[in-house]
Order: C-alpha cells, then structure tokens, then sequence
C-alpha cells in the first residue's frame, strides 16, 4: 500500500501527485495520503470523471508530476507484470508527455535484515523516459506507448516480456485467476 512513498523519494526533487482509490482518501491513511499529493479516483460519477481529467491535464500542462498506478490493482509481493489500464497513456499522448516505467522487484532478506524482516525486501528499477509517438493517431499512440511500457516495467521487474503470464493490455476481464496465455 505503501510503495508510493518509495517512488516519491526516488525522483525527488519532483513532488508527483497521486491517483489513489477514493475509498483510501476516506480511510484510516486519508490525512498521510492527502499529505503527498493523494487525489481521489472517481468511480461511478460522470461529473467527477470530468473533473478529475480536466485536473490530470492542468497539472500536466503546467509541469507538474504525476504517478500512476497503471496496473490498478495491488496485490502485494506479487512478481509478473499484469495488464495496464491505458488512462495514464491516455493523459501522456494528450499532453505530449512522456512516461517514466518503474517496476518493483523482490528479494529476501539477508544479514541482520534476516532477523528483523521476513517479508520480502523491496528494488526499484527506473527505466529511462519513454515519449508517445505523435505521427500516429491518438488511439494508436496509447496503444503503443501502453504496449513500449509495459515492456520497459517487464524487463525492469527482471521478466522477459515474452514470459510473463498476461498481456499488456487491460482487457476488463473480472477473474483474478484470469491467464490469458495459457489459453493459447
């Protein structure tokens, strides 16, 4: 829940803002969350949608960092890379932004860490700036930019592209046991 904090530390001096679930701006963390750039995702409401777009777009327009957790779900210390939803590459391809891949990795503890910790210890890997193509139309430049990304966060992550267990793309499928290619 925490691994925000990580990559705000990791670009520092940049200060991004964060999409977080609305139910976690309402919850026990809602004051830490707010503290760091926290706004809340809007689900169910069209008007809050807009609104929320029209605001991703300024803080885009005028320089401002933001983070998203294009995967749009957390399940913790869990290694392959699943689909992205493409909302981020969305604002990126609007605004002519690039997109910075970052993965997570894991390994276990070792030395005095070993007697303390048993979860598993945390990497970050940063990948190097990736711009939407602009020659193509919009559609087909957040497909591409979402596909370039994913691709990047596999091989951070310490995954070749072509092993991992789904596919780039978020295809709104609600099981989580969901292996699209094993299906093949």
């Amino acid at each position: 829940m925490w691994d925000f904090i990580g990559i705000m530390r990791a670009v520092l001096p940049h200060v991004p803002y964060i999409p977080v679930w609305d139910k976690n701006m309402r919850g026990e963390s809602k004051t830490l969350i707010r503290y760091n750039n926290g706004i809340p995702l809007p689900v169910g409401d069209l008007g809050a949608t807009v609104a929320f777009a029209r605001s991703i777009n300024k803080l885009l327009q005028r320089g401002d960092w933001v983070h998203f957790s294009v995967e749009g779900s957390m399940w913790e210390y869990y290694q392959p890379i699943r689909p992205f939803k493409k909302g981020a590459f969305t604002f990126a391809v609007h605004n002519n932004k690039p997109v910075i891949p970052m993965a997570y990795s894991y390994r276990k503890p070792c030395g005095l860490a070993k007697l303390f910790w048993k979860k598993p210890l945390l990497n970050l890997a940063i990948g190097e700036p990736i711009f939407p193509d602009m020659t193509l139309n919009k559609s087909d430049a957040v497909d591409k930019l979402l596909i370039e990304c994913h691709t990047a966060v596999c091989r951070l992550a310490g995954i070749n592209p072509e092993n991992n267990v789904y596919p780039a793309v978020f295809n709104n499928n609600d099981r989580i046991d969901y292996y699209p290619l094993e299906q093949q």
